[in-house]
Order: C-alpha cells, then structure tokens, then sequence
C-alpha cells in the first residue's frame, strides 16, 4: 500500500479499510505485531510513539525509526509535538538526553504526519474530536472535519508562529487552561463534549479499550503481552498477542519509584 496525500483513505481498488492501532509509546513488540497484521491493507496509527515511562531510549528509537520507514499513516500525537521545533508544550516524559535525535527526526520526516484521516467512515485523531471543534467546521462528514484539521496543522507546521490553535487547547483536568482540549488533549473520560461523530482515537489510558456507540477508545498503553486494533473493514476490535518486554528496571530489586503512565 502506498503512502497517501489525501485525507480520505482507501486501497488501490478504492475500497476504505485501515488496521488503526492506538498508542504505542515505545513498544516495539506492539508496533510490529500491528504491522504484521493484514499487512496487505492500510495501517493508521493515533499518535504517541514516544515518551515511554517504561521502555528504554533505544527501543523507543528503534519503534519510530520501524514507523517511519512502513507505508503506515501516522497521525500526530501530543509526544511528539513535543519534540519539533518551536514545540506548542512539554509534557510529562519527555526526554531531554535524546530531544534532538528526535527532533531531527521528526523534522526530516514531518511531510509523513497527520492530524487527523478518515477511513470507512470514521474519523481518526489522537485524543478525539470535541463539539466545540465540529462548530468551527459546520460539518458532520469525517472527511470534511478531517480535511479541516489537516489544513490547519499544515498552517501551523508551516508558520510556527503562534500556539494559540484550538486544536492545540488543553483542558483543565490534564492542566490546562481551556474548559476541554483540543484534538492532541482530549479526555474522553473527564471531559465533556465528544462530537457525536463515529471516532477511532487514543490519548487517555485504560486497563481495556473503551467502545461505544460513536467512539472507540484504543489507548491500551498499559496492557502487556496484547495490541489491540480496530480492523475498519470487519468493523471490531483484534486483539493481538505480543511478548511482553521487560526492561531490567522491572526486577523489584532495582526497579525506580513508579511515576505513572503518559499522559
């Protein structure tokens, strides 16, 4: 499958199907397994591939250096906006030792990110799209809002001259100043106002992927030894067995404080 310019998303017969996978923060084994999935369809990833709590430097490079060089969209997520230049935050996690790596590399690659995409007629973001984004675009079709956030990430990314972007917002239960976030702060779970449009995003952690009616929430960043995925085309989730790494600070003799999972 060839990479894609357009916001809506189908295969070379023209049919809209996507594997969608959720946070991967560094979880090499995740990325993989998601990959080897169907490989033959499209795959979209939600954003966060870094700023793992967990996983070591070099695996987390190893995963977005593996992200990078598949046909996979990759949709921006809040940790790696936390490492282009003139970076709109900071946020828990980041990695100073190793910020300019991933700059570079971010940079070199950044034509290959997204805000947002649609595939059979879901709309795909990091953290989810609220009601009070939808107002600005006055249209319900996940294509149209799609397009709508590509063209002002694509500004921004551009421009780089302010930070004061809706899409950029951060609501007040994850520190912010606005009353819900934006597209890369969303809670979906302490904050109110979730579009009511089919949406497939991740960004708020859970001990099980959270489906409802209009949503489905794939941020399993916690659950060991299984990626699940949405699979567009069969309309449910996968779940799919990985072996679990573990990094030698799991050894309770040596392991650190803990200091919770990405936010």
């Amino acid at each position: 499958m060839g990479l894609q310019s357009v916001t809506r998303i189908t295969d070379r017969k023209g049919r809209a199907m996507a594997i969608v996978v959720g946070d991967i923060h560094g979880n090499l084994e995740k990325a993989k397994a998601w990959l080897a999935y169907k490989p033959q369809e499209l795959h979209i990833a939600l954003g966060d591939y870094l700023d793992s709590f967990h996983e070591p430097p070099e695996r987390q490079m190893a995963t977005l250096e593996l992200l990078l060089e598949s046909d996979a969209v990759l949709l921006w997520g809040n940790h790696e906006l936390n490492y282009v230049t003139s970076p709109p935050w900071c946020c828990s996690g980041y990695q100073t030792d190793f910020d300019l790596y991933y700059q570079s590399l971010l940079e070199e690659h950044i034509s290959r990110f997204k805000a947002a995409c649609a595939v059979d007629g879901w709309l795909c973001t990091h953290a989810g799209v609220s009601v009070k984004i939808a107002q600005k675009v006055r249209d319900s079709d996940p294509v149209v809002v799609a397009d709508w956030l590509n063209a002002q990430m694509a500004q921004w990314v551009e421009e780089r001259k302010s930070n004061h972007n809706i899409l950029f917002d951060i609501g007040h239960s994850r520190g912010g100043s606005a009353a819900i976030g934006g597209i890369f702060w969303y809670d979906h779970l302490l904050e109110y106002g979730l579009a009511d449009i089919p949406q497939l995003f991740g960004h708020t952690a859970g001990k099980a992927v959270v489906q409802k009616d209009t949503y489905v929430c794939l941020d399993t960043t916690n659950l060991a030894g299984v990626a699940w995925v949405w699979d567009t085309a069969e309309n449910r989730l996968e779940g799919l067995a990985t072996d679990p790494f573990k990094p030698e600070a799991d050894n309770p003799d040596d392991r650190a404080p803990a200091e919770g999972p990405p936010v």
